[in-house]
């Protein structure tokens, strides 16, 4: 109220010396715009979890994390259409979180409920999740495979790669490297499953993308490479 106020006189006086149309104009937009620029630069200045990790505090990102997640979860129980993606967000940066302060279990606990919420939401609107899917279930395909649950990585890795494969075909700079760790997820996993031949496979095709060995999308589309002349 104050900074409204303030903002007001200050615009006010000074559209007074114009007429008392720049007068009422002055007060009317400061007390609009005084608000507006005050809530912006407290936003610049208050931490975010975000901010946080930037300066290496995992520790204080995370409780913030956590202070927050109650707010989340009601606003996506009271408002699905919105509110659900928010939840998963915030989840994702948990788990992540997490498992830099190698907290498996906790971590794989909160990329589990990310995987529920985004697969329930990809249901209504296709493709339209795939970059935060992929995202986190290459993290827990990581996080299966830490715990001993190869198989489930192994599934985790698959859907992963499918869907990188699919957004790199789009957007090569953007996910062709991502393409590449969900390959070798993958390849871990088939390799702890003693299917090995499979495992170097993929392995190899994760190594020739790094190496951007692969003319145009042959490793994206699974066509095989033409021998040079």
């Amino acid at each position: 109220m104050l900074v409204a106020l303030g903002g007001g006189l200050l615009l006010g006086a000074a559209g007074m010396q114009f007429g008392p149309i720049w007068l009422a104009a002055g007060v009317l937009t400061g007390v609009i715009v005084a608000p507006v620029t005050y809530l912006a630069v407290l936003a610049m200045r208050t931490p975010t979890p975000e901010k946080m990790l930037k300066t290496g505090r995992l520790e204080e990102a995370l409780q913030l994390l956590e202070s927050g997640m109650p707010t989340a979860r009601v606003l996506a129980r009271k408002w699905p259409g919105q509110f659900p993606e928010l939840l998963a967000d915030r989840l994702t940066l948990k788990a992540e979180i997490q498992h830099t302060l190698n907290r498996v279990p906790q971590a794989l606990d909160a990329a589990d409920e990310v995987v529920d919420i985004l697969t329930e939401l990809a249901e209504n609107r296709p493709g339209r999740y795939d970059p935060e899917l992929a995202r986190v279930l290459c993290l827990q395909a990581g996080l299966l495979a830490v715990v001993g649950r190869h198989g489930e990585a192994l599934g985790a890795a698959e859907t992963a790669a499918a869907l990188y494969r699919d957004l790199a075909v789009i957007d090569r700079v953007g996910y062709v490297a991502l393409l590449a760790v969900a390959l070798e997820r993958q390849a871990d996993a088939l390799g702890y499953l003693d299917r090995v031949g499979q495992a170097r496979a993929i392995a190899a095709t994760a190594a020739l993308i790094r190496s951007d060995m692969m003319p145009g999308h042959a490793a994206l589309t699974g066509q095989p490479r033409r021998a040079q002349p």
